[in-house]
């Protein structure tokens, strides 16, 4: 979870302002004029922004106030005017001269409902989706082509007063913000490699650990996620897509009966020139996760988006006895700006010896299409390969690169309908 910088900031009643340790707030304007004296408490509570990754990456969808301590809120009192709601987001790291970053923002976010939840705290709903301005965590350096989680500011202002069940109202002072959650992705445990890769692990737990080892996915994120210097988080690569995220579903886990996922991150690019020495460290990492883990060895899938794609083309090339299946999705094996194949026609057939998925959009204007995943395909005895004529998901149109959706989402079937996730369950090493 992401905490913010300790600000705290109110308004008092004397029209006096008051600054003191803590996290940023805001108060309601002129309290005096919604509730009388006597009915309004001093008290400041703090909210967590909730978070989704949706398709297009993560948005604050929510936030939580710490009410429940305050007695039983009567839900019937509460409107979407009742708060509002203002959302800064700047950038983690300096911005060089000719630099753009997108997703910086100081908008009012849309508040579309007011509830109290099972702990009678009370839960301020968002707008969220494709397109909604001001709800991203994420922000993206054109020129260093990189994801960076944006420094979030959260200002909430109380437009009314709560009542409780008792008949008391009560106007709060302050509001005090905390931590960014999002269950999918705190799901997800921080690493360190011995030789340097930061990764995330989910680990199946309860019953699903039930029998003895159990799989492990691979997830390679796209060149995006990957670090800057001086930048180098452990979190673009789940929150910037589903890529990861959607072998860690409950759907997923059901199909794979409990699977450990690990999503590295690359301190710079999968595209190093010495792009073999990530392979070997990518290696290394799998010997610690086995020996750490109960990890089935014949059943470890690797997965890429991508550069994430190339990498994972590059891993499964290099060490093809350590994987049960590959699934590169819009592999980045030839890219014109870098000069034209990154890969040779030699390490492509080596995946023969892998059973082999690719996936991929024939609009991609980033990766073509005929010249990687089509051209791989006809090199790798036995693969199968889904393509799409664009990037569509719930009657949203994304960038045609962004095939990663339809892999996140278990979209791609067989000619016998057997789905990616129960292709990838069925294939051991050892068989």
């Amino acid at each position: 979870m992401k905490t913010p910088p300790a600000v705290l900031s109110a308004t008092l009643a004397s029209g006096a302002a008051v600054v003191v340790p803590a996290t940023l707030v805001a108060s309601l304007p002129d309290p005096d004029a919604a509730v009388g004296a006597a009915d309004r408490p001093s008290t400041t509570v703090g909210f967590t922004l909730e978070a989704t990754v949706l398709d297009g990456g993560e948005q604050v969808t929510a936030i939580t106030l710490d009410t429940g301590r305050l007695g039983r809120i009567d839900p019937a009192s509460l409107t979407a005017s009742t708060f509002t709601v203002h959302a800064t987001a700047t950038s983690p790291v300096p911005i060089a001269n000719g630099e753009v970053i997108s997703s910086l923002y100081d908008v009012d976010r849309t508040v579309t409902g007011v509830t109290v939840d099972r702990h009678g705290d009370v839960v301020v709903d968002l707008a969220y989706g494709a397109g909604v301005a001001g709800a991203s965590t994420l922000g993206y350096l054109s020129l260093a082509a990189r994801t960076v989680d944006l420094d979030l500011t959260y200002t909430v202002t109380q437009n009314a007063p709560v009542l409780l069940t008792s008949g008391r109202s009560v106007t709060l002072s302050g509001f005090a913000q905390g931590a960014l959650r999002d269950a999918e992705v705190d799901a997800f445990s921080s690493g360190v490699s011995a030789t340097g890769l930061s990764y995330r692990l989910f680990e199946p737990t309860g019953r699903s650990l039930a029998g003895g080892a159990r799989p492990l996915v691979v997830w390679l994120h796209g060149n995006g996620e990957g670090g800057l210097p001086g930048y180098y988080s452990n979190e673009p690569q789940l929150r910037g897509n589903r890529g990861a995220l959607g072998p860690a579903t409950p759907e997923a886990q059901a199909v794979f009966g409990g699977a450990y996922v690990v999503a590295p991150q690359v301190p710079d690019t999968w595209y190093n020139l010495d792009e073999s020495a990530y392979a070997e460290r990518l290696a290394a990492l799998l010997d610690e996760l086995a020996e750490s883990h109960r990890i089935d060895a014949s059943r470890v899938y690797v997965m890429g988006a991508s550069a994430g794609g190339f990498m994972s083309v590059k891993l499964a090339s290099a060490y093809p006895e350590r994987f049960a299946a590959l699934v590169p999705t819009c592999a980045a094996l030839y890219l014109a700006f870098r000069g034209g194949y990154l890969v040779t026609e030699a390490e492509i057939r080596r995946l023969s010896e892998t059973p082999t998925w690719f996936v991929h959009a024939e609009n991609d204007p980033t990766v073509p299409f005929a010249q990687t995943s089509l051209w791989a395909h006809g090199l790798v005895a036995g693969s199968v390969l889904t393509s799409y004529a664009d990037v569509t998901w719930d009657g949203v149109g994304y960038n045609g690169h962004w095939s990663w959706i339809y892999t996140a989402r278990n979209a791609p079937t067989t000619a016998d309908g057997a789905t990616l996730w129960e292709w990838m369950a069925q294939q051991d090493a050892d068989a």
